[in-house]
Parts: structure tokens; sequence; C-alpha cells
């Protein structure tokens, strides 16, 4: 006889919780969200299944999988569900249609969730003009545009649909159409790049039509917009056609677009025109600019000096006035920088430039050891600027002059006065650890991102109550009852990220205008999984707040601001590659504030804002580069990833010191490295030396974020945690 345990059935293993799920495809980690939803349709109860087979369709449809998510939503369409969930179904097989090149019976489903009252109707009648269009039924289409347009959309989403429609009516040849909508992207868009574009689309599609007057369009984009990259595009047709264009316009395009060889010529030819042409100070100037980036900094003293003859009073005096002394002081020659630093505030009294040309040649009399001298300029320059950070930069080199002139005791009194004004401030921290304190480190100690607590929302909500004012008119969560509430909500079902992001920012700058509209922001946001946005509407809450609030204020509300996102990603990389995770948080608040989808206008892309040229070279680093696109970048998983291992290899190269590998995660290895050697180990010194303005700010901000979240997430290296605020100059 066998034994019961012999004939038992073994059960059936209970499903994953749907929530890994979810965690999982928010994270960019596809395959395995699949996996999980997979195994709760297959183990659930039937009537637990079709939320799953919704989930895993969208899955399919974030990772392309277009064939898979068309039978998933077919199967999920015929079983019972309610009206909201076969609304989003209907939406997203119609995605998936599209994307497989069934247009009509697309069509007809996004006609039909456009007809049942969907918040997020407008977008299924943009996908339609964008159908019909690629179809040539260019009446229906732009009647199907008008009704989307009709509702108020936000003025980004208009643009992105009116040049959608224009280039499906290019695509399909229908010139004339593509033109009306170029025309009217133009007329309505706030954007001038996308001025730009449509008026160059306009020129070139006039051309193709054999309209004579093709070239004016791409004139005046050259004029109008020469930072624009269809100035660059219109420069080149032009060129091909053999239209001439003025040699100062060409010149600033291609000046604007780094192209320098043709940069050079084009501005040459200009100056040598005679007699000179209205803009020769002007290009001199550029000129001079174009020959520095290329290297020959003699023929840039020559063309900047060239330039302030030619028009000593012109737009760009104090700038080549300014670009002429750094230069000088690039090239070692000292006494000559100082000499046109010390007199450039009496030059140019207003240049914006005044009080840096001070601390300039405070700093390069500091380097030559004349410290008493140097004293001098640094408290002028403290007294000459307006921002509270200059101010306190000034300030945190008269200490470093007054040690080195051997004053010990006017130095520790500065310090200390300085270290005590904002304990998160840059300056602050610096002039701390001229004190001896401990400063914030690439070094993770015992965190766990995993194991933070989540917001005490009754904390903050205490607070508000005692120190937000009450709204005087309508209440401050009017934004709920906005039509652009309900339409984003809907769209974060479609998974129409981008859409409803636009629709979320909208609100956030229509509606935020007070500190209680701030903090209903933040409130409303962050359940929604929208940490890029709930945090920004939590930082310029912060910004809108009087010191005592500031000080009353649980440390909670500084989470808001400096949030943790993606935990386990982040916790996992960093331990990966060997990473502070506050470090790498701190890093991906100031690249991204947390957006996923975030991109540059130097096309990096993601949380961490790797730039896909770089991502190639990771990629193969990290054996991924058979399966990686650029695309990828957007998904978290992949994005952390690169971003902490690119980061590593910084932290490796430059011995594990912080300010060096962030200026080269910013700024380049090779750059670090130079302004490394000629900042002799002192630390200060090296900040001084990043000639990027763009570098120098990131260096000071991300280490301004470390010890903020060391303080609420860590080891606190200061006292409290130091809410953001207000810094007043001194007199």
């Amino acid at each position: 006889m066998e034994s019961p345990a012999a004939t038992a059935v073994s059960p059936t293993p209970a499903p994953p919780d749907p929530a890994l799920g979810r965690e999982l495809q928010r994270n960019g980690q596809y395959e395995e969200a699949i996996a999980v939803y997979q195994q709760v349709i297959t183990r659930s109860p039937e009537p637990e299944r079709p939320p799953a087979r919704l989930s895993l369709a969208r899955t399919y449809l974030l990772s392309g999988r277009n064939l898979e998510a068309r039978r998933e939503l077919e199967l999920f369409l015929s079983q019972a569900a309610s009206d909201s969930e076969r609304q989003v179904g209907r939406f997203l097989l119609a995605e998936a249609l599209e994307a497989l090149g069934d247009k009509e019976e697309a069509l007809d489903l996004y006609y039909q969730f456009a007809q049942e009252g969907s918040p997020a109707a407008p977008y299924a009648h943009l996908a339609r003009a964008r159908l019909l269009a690629s179809l040539g039924r260019s009446q229906e289409a732009a009647a199907a545009a008008d009704l989307a347009l009709s509702a108020g959309l936000p003025p980004i989403a208009t643009a992105r649909a009116l040049l959608d429609i224009a280039g499906a009516f290019e695509t399909t040849g229908a010139l004339d159409d593509a033109i009306l909508w170029y025309e009217r992207l133009f007329k309505e868009s706030e954007s001038s790049a996308d001025q730009a574009l449509a008026r160059w689309r306009v020129g070139a599609l006039s051309r193709l039509r054999g309209d004579p007057n093709w070239a004016e369009h791409h004139l005046a984009v050259i004029l109008n917009y020469p930072s624009a990259p269809s100035a660059l595009e219109a420069l080149a047709e032009l060129d091909e056609a053999g239209v001439s264009v003025d040699d100062y316009l060409a010149g600033l395009v291609y000046y604007r677009h780094n192209e320098d060889r043709e940069a050079q010529e084009a501005f040459e030819a200009y100056l040598r025109q005679d007699p000179p042409g209205p803009h020769d100070a002007e290009a001199a100037y550029y000129l001079a600019a174009v020959y520095e980036r290329r290297g020959d900094e003699e023929a840039a003293l020559d063309a900047y000096g060239d330039s302030l003859r030619r028009d000593p009073d012109g737009p760009l005096t104090d700038d080549a006035a300014w670009w002429r002394a750094r230069l000088l002081e690039g090239l070692a020659r000292y006494e000559s920088a100082i000499s046109a630093y010390r007199v450039f505030p009496r030059q140019y009294p207003n240049s914006p430039w005044a009080s840096e040309a001070l601390f300039r040649s405070g700093l390069l009399l500091y380097k030559q050891e004349k410290y008493e001298e140097a004293l001098s300029a640094f408290d002028q320059a403290q007294h000459l600027t307006a921002n509270s950070d200059d101010v306190s930069r000034a300030r945190l080199w008269l200490a470093k002059a007054h040690r080195a002139a051997g004053q010990p005791g006017e130095a520790a009194a500065i310090l200390e006065d300085l270290a005590d004004d904002e304990p998160s401030n840059y300056y602050s921290l610096r002039a701390a650890a001229l004190l001896g304190q401990t400063l914030p480190s690439a070094e993770s100690g015992e965190v766990d991102l995993t194991k933070a607590s989540s917001i005490d929302w009754a904390a903050i909500d205490a607070w508000a109550t005692s120190w937000l004012p009450s709204p005087t008119t309508a209440s401050p969560q009017a934004f709920l009852s906005d039509p652009r509430w309900a339409r984003a909500s809907q769209l974060l079902d479609l998974q129409l990220l981008d859409e409803a992001s636009t629709e979320f920012e909208s609100l956030l700058e229509a509606y935020g205008t007070t500190s209680s509209a701030f903090y209903d922001l933040a409130r409303a946001l962050y359940p929604l999984g929208l940490t890029h946005l709930s945090a920004r509407a939590a930082s310029r809450l912060l910004a809108t707040l009087p010191q005592p609030a500031i000080e009353a204020a649980p440390a909670d509300l500084l989470r808001l601001a400096y949030p943790v996102d993606y935990a386990q990603l982040m916790q996992s990389t960093a331990e990966r590659t060997h990473i502070s995770p506050l470090l790498l948080a701190a890093l991906i608040r100031q690249e991204s504030f947390f957006d996923p989808r975030a991109g540059s206008s130097a096309g990096a892309l993601g949380l961490t804002q790797v730039i896909p040229s770089t991502a190639q070279e990771i990629a193969a680093d990290l054996g991924l580069e058979a399966e990686f696109s650029d695309r990828d970048l957007l998904r978290p998983a992949i994005s952390i990833l690169f971003g902490a291992h690119y980061f590593s290899e910084q932290l490796e190269a430059f011995d594990g010191r912080l300010a060096p590998a962030l200026a080269a995660y910013n700024g380049g290895p090779g750059n670090a490295s130079r302004w490394l050697e000629a900042a002799a180990e002192d630390e200060d010194l090296f900040l001084e030396e990043i000639s990027f303005d763009q570098t120098q700010a990131y260096v000071k901000l991300v280490t301004e974020n470390l010890v903020v979240y060391q303080a609420l997430y860590g080891s606190a290296l200061i006292p409290a945690p130091a809410l953001p605020r207000s810094r007043q100059p001194r007199n």
C-alpha cells in the first residue's frame, strides 16, 4: 500500500504578485515583467486574469513586440472587463495595429475610443489625423486634427501634433497639405526651434513644387534662427542651389553648430570686404572664438583685439575683452591677464563679467603668492556681485588668501561664518573642510536605499496646516477638476508617458503660483509614480518658503524634493559598480530629476543622461553591444547601469576623488585630467580651473545634492538636513 506522501499531488505554486510585474515594467526590465505576467495569467483564477493580460500587452508594446501585443489585446477584449479597461484595451490595440501597418482597423478603433468620451479622446483624434494624413485623406485628417486641437492641449503637445501631421503628409507626397500644416506650426508654436523647422520645410517643399521664391524661407531661417538645427540644413541647401548667402550670416550658422573650418572661411571672407561690412566687429569676435576652438591661440588674441579696435562700443565689446583676458591667462601670460582683469570693471562696469574679472585677477595673484594684492581683489569682487553664490566663493578665497598670508585668525573667522551660513551649500562645505570637518565623499558606508522609510505624510500635512496660507479663492486643488488632469491620468494608463508628462507639466505651470498650490501638486503627483514632477513641485515649494517655515519643516518635506526612486535598481547597480547609492541618487537628481525619458540638446538620454556614442562604448564594455539600441537608454534599468558603470570608471581613474570624477563624467576625462594637473592638488583651485561653466556648476550641484542625500538617507555628515533657501548677499 502506497503512503499518503507518495500519492499526494503537489500543490500548484501560488502566482506571483502582479505588483512585481508593474515594478519590473516601470524599470524597463521587460522580459522579466513578461515572465511575471505570464505566470499570473497561468496560475490565477479566471476572473483575475484580464488585468494581468492587459498589463502583459502593455509590456509587449513597450518592448516593440507588436504581434504578441495584438494577440493578448484581442484575448483581453473578448473577455469580461470594465468599460474603462475596454477603452484602454481598444486604444492599445489600435497602437499595435498601426505599428503592424493595419491602418484601417487602427482608424476604426481610435474612432471608437474617441466617440466614447474618454478624457484622452483628443489623442485618439490626433492618432487618426496622423493615420489619415499618411493615407492621403487630407480633409478627414484636418477635421480630426481640429477636433483634437480644439480641446486646448498644452502648447508642446499642439506643436508635436502639428509636426507629426505635416510630416505624414510630406511622407505621402501631399506637398500642398504638408506646407499648410508646417505654416500652421510656424504660426502656433512658441518654440523657435519649431518655427525654424517649419520655415525650412516650407522652403524645401516649395522648391520641390517649383516655387521660384523658395529660397526666401531658407534665408529667413538663417537670419532669424542661426542656432537652430534647421539653419544648417537650410544653408547647405542654399549652397547646393548656388544661392549666395551673406558671409557673416553663414559664418554665424557654422559657428553655432561647431563647423569651425567653414565658419573660419566665412568670417575671413567677410572681413576681407572693402569697405567693411556692418558686422565686422562681431565677425572678428566670432573668428577669434573659432581660432581659439581650433587651438590657434595667437590668431585668437589678434582677432579679439581686432574686434575691439573695429568697434570699441559694440554689442560684443565686453565679451571680446573678457575672452581675450581669459586667453591670456590660459597662455600663462599672467601679468598681461591681471592687467586686463583689473581694468575690466572700470571699462565695462555693467558687464556680467565685471565681478568675475576681479575674482580672476585675485586668483592669479594668489597663484603668484601675492597674497595682499589677492586679498584686495577678492574683497572687491564680493562687493561687486549680487549673486549670493559668487559672494560665498569670493569669501572662501578671501579666507584662503588670509591663511596663505599668515593671518590664520582672519581666515578662521571667515571660514567659520561661511561654514555656518548654509551647511549644504558647496562653498560652506569647502569652508568646513578647510576647518578640518568631514566632507561628502564617494564612499557609501552602510546604506540600503531599499529600506528607506515611506514618506510621512501625516507629519508634512501637520506642518502644512500650520505654515502654508489658506487659499483666498478657489481650492488649491482646483487642478484636479481641470481637463488636463483627467487626460494625463488616462494617458498614463495608455502608456503615453511623454504625453502624460506634458499634460502634468502644463498643470504645474498653470497652478504652481503659490506655496499651497505647489504643496498640493506635489501631494497629488507623488502617488502616481511621477517622481520627477512631484520632486519639481516640492523643490519649487521650498523656494517659496520663509526661513521660519523652513526651520519648522519635517525632513520628509526635503525627501520629496530629494527623492529616491528605482531604489532596488539603484542599490543593486551601486553594489555591482562599487559606488555609493547615495552618490548615484545625487547624480541622477542633477542629470534628469528622476525623469526616465529626459533628453538634452546634446542628445543625452535617460536618467543618467548618457550620450548614445558613449553608451555604445559602455555596452561593449559590458558585453551588451549585440542587443543594445540607443532607445534602451530610456529604460531605467539600462540608464542606471550605464551611468553607474561610466561614473565608476571615472572614480577609479581619479583614485576615488569626487570632484575630478564628476568633472570627467560631465566634461570628459581628458579635460578633467588637464584641470587636475593645473590645480596642483588644490581642490578649490581645481574647480576654478574648470573652463566649462556647465561642468563647474555640475560639480558643485552634485556635491550639494550628495550632502543632503547623506543627511536624509545615510550617515549624516551635517548636523541636520539643511533645506535649500534663498541666500542674500552680504553688504
